[in-house]
């Protein structure tokens, strides 16, 4: 059931086992999950339409202090989807150190380790229309595509991992939104805002929601089970100002909720140049793609020992081929095909121009591809250190519905500065020592004055730095409230039915890009907010409605005889609620 809320007639009153505010990736993540559970009503208020509406992508507008940044109201998407509708589509799963404590990165450590989110990331390749979960099967994809051809860096700490691009693009609202179409109990309000979240008189438990939309129009829910999943800027923002019961905000007796905020920093870094005889065009960017339907590359990460050596966080190395050389006719050479396969046409005609206007550059570009010696220009992502000064705060400026908006302080300090270089340099050694290729580092770019930086600026030729649109931190997950403002299901510490879903929950931003393992996450929470549900009432008879079995994994959810909810895995039984 679709409603949009700026169309009806009358304020109205609504009552759902669980109310998700946000339509974005985690938001319609929970509304699949529950896709085949008929007794549980599940309601997804999402603020923005179907569509682009400037109007209320401008709800999103605030101020920024520190590092220069995107616009706030450029950054993310308003709309069923969220920034679904123009993410870069590259997923993969995160790696078992980016959940560890790292004595050398402050604040780090996540309170569940990579294997709790083992099962939920198999789902979410089914939630993103991947087909198999086989980022590991590189013998796999190679029998599908041999030009993905890891380089031998075998003694090294220097590694190659796969990653995988949806293709066609996926938009989570125009995918899923069928659900919502087709299942009465699955609700989904478009064009409601929420503006209020009222707290019990303790402030322990979450009574109702209120969302307007830009009309005026208002509905109130009721849900014995609420999540917050708009996003890391969003969610911290409805959290600081419904302060009428606490009066600096939900969750934030112990002024954490905003803090940390990170972002991925991506630099256009330097040049890699192969050996005459290796190839690197399994590492170009999105790579080769197989049925015209999904893409795969690899790309170079550091070891677990390496980094702790170098007291550094997690980097990961692509490589762009085409840009290294020829910045318009090679880089639109290979445009095209790529934007086609996301279905994007709204740029084709100028890259072809572009081929033909630079038909010099192409030329030397294609003769270097036929040799397999062509410079490859290199992106190195960088993990955040976690900063509690890095933060989203309150404004005394107001939007439209009349909430404060925010201001975002980005940091960026000398501890990514740290990383960067010697990551750098690891990368150029390891290269060395194997004897397949020459990286040349943009040495002036390091000694820049990055707070005078915004991103994508170039500062020097073919150098830039830019932040990788991944928001995150802002309400983080802990093992306790000293430390974070979620545990470890996801829960609001000191409330008892409200959860936060999304990559603000994140103690640090991980290794990839994030929205795979947000998914994933999102499921697990559902997973947990089922149980819960389940023991709001009597306990009904479960059959074996829900079955998960792949290669490796056996899952069953079901109930014992006894009421007991249980989930049984292949290598043993695990009992959860009562």
């Amino acid at each position: 059931m679709i409603v949009d809320l700026a169309e009806q007639p009358t304020d109205h009153r609504i009552e759902t086992d669980l109310c998700v505010i946000g339509g974005g990736a985690a938001g319609l993540a929970i509304a699949w999950y529950f896709r085949n559970r008929s007794d549980r009503e599940v309601m997804v208020l999402e603020s923005g339409g179907v569509d682009f509406e400037p109007d209320v992508q401008d709800l999103y507008a605030g101020e920024l202090s520190g590092q220069r940044y995107y616009d706030l109201d450029v950054d993310r998407l308003r709309m069923l989807g969220g920034s679904t509708n123009h993410w870069g589509n590259q997923v993969g799963p995160f790696e078992p150190i980016d959940f560890e404590a790292r004595p050398w990165i402050p604040h780090s450590g996540w309170p569940i380790v990579r294997a709790d989110l083992d099962l939920w990331y198999r789902q979410a390749v089914e939630y993103f229309g991947l087909g198999a979960y086989d980022f590991d099967d590189l013998e796999g994809w190679q029998r599908q595509d041999p030009s993905l051809e890891p380089v031998a860096l075998t003694g090294t700490p220097v590694f190659s991992k796969t990653w995988r691009v949806c293709m066609p693009a996926f938009l989570a609202g125009e995918r899923h939104r069928v659900l919502f179409e087709q299942l009465a109990h699955l609700k989904l309000y478009l064009h409601a805002c929420v503006t209020r979240i009222s707290l019990s008189e303790n402030g322990r438990a979450v009574q109702s929601i209120e969302a307007t939309s830009l009309n005026g129009r208002r509905v109130t829910v009721h849900a014995r089970r609420v999540v917050l999943a708009a996003g890391a800027i969003e969610n911290a923002r409805l959290l600081l100002v419904n302060d009428d019961v606490m009066p600096t905000g939900i969750g934030n007796q112990r002024d954490l909720v905003g803090r940390f905020f990170m972002d991925h920093i991506a630099f256009w870094s330097g040049h890699v140049t192969p050996r005459a005889d290796v190839r690197l065009d399994a590492y170009d960017d999105i790579g080769p793609s197989t049925g015209g339907r999904f893409g795969r590359a690899l790309c170079f990460y550091i070891d677990k020992a390496a980094q702790r050596a170098n007291e550094i966080g997690v980097v990961r190395l692509k490589l762009d081929v085409e840009a290294a050389a020829h910045p318009r006719g090679a880089q639109s050479l290979s445009k095209p095909r790529r934007e086609l396969l996301r279905g994007d046409f709204s740029s084709v005609h100028e890259h072809i121009a572009d081929v033909f206007l630079d038909a010099p550059g192409v030329a030397t570009s294609l003769y270097g591809r036929a040799v397999g010696r062509r410079p490859s220009r290199c992106l190195t992502m960088v993990e955040p250190f976690p900063n509690p000064d890095s933060r989203v705060t309150l404004t005394s400026d107001h939007d439209a519905l009349g909430m404060r908006r925010v201001r975002l302080h980005w940091v960026v300090t000398d501890a990514e500065r740290r990383t960067l270089r010697r990551a750098q340099e690891v990368f150029a050694d390891a290269f060395a020592a194997a004897g397949v290729a020459r990286l040349k580092m943009d040495t002036d770019f390091l000694e820049a004055d990055w707070s005078r930086l915004a991103p994508r600026e170039v500062v020097f030729e073919g150098s830039h730095m830019e932040g990788g649109h991944h928001h995150a931190g802002t309400t983080r997950m802990a093992s306790s409230p000293d430390q974070g403002v979620v545990d470890a299901d996801c829960k609001v510490f000191g409330l008892a039915n409200l959860y936060v879903a999304g990559n603000s929950v994140f103690p640090t931003a991980g290794s990839l890009n994030p929205t795979f393992t947000i998914v994933a996450l999102t499921l697990r929470l559902a997973d947990h907010l089922e149980v819960g549900l389940v023991g709001d009432h009597e306990l009904d008879p479960l059959p074996h409605d829900r079955v998960v079995i792949d290669d490796e994994h056996l899952a069953l959810v079901g109930s014992r005889p006894g009421g007991a909810r249980v989930r049984l895995h292949a290598g043993g039984v695990m009992t959860r609620g009562s």
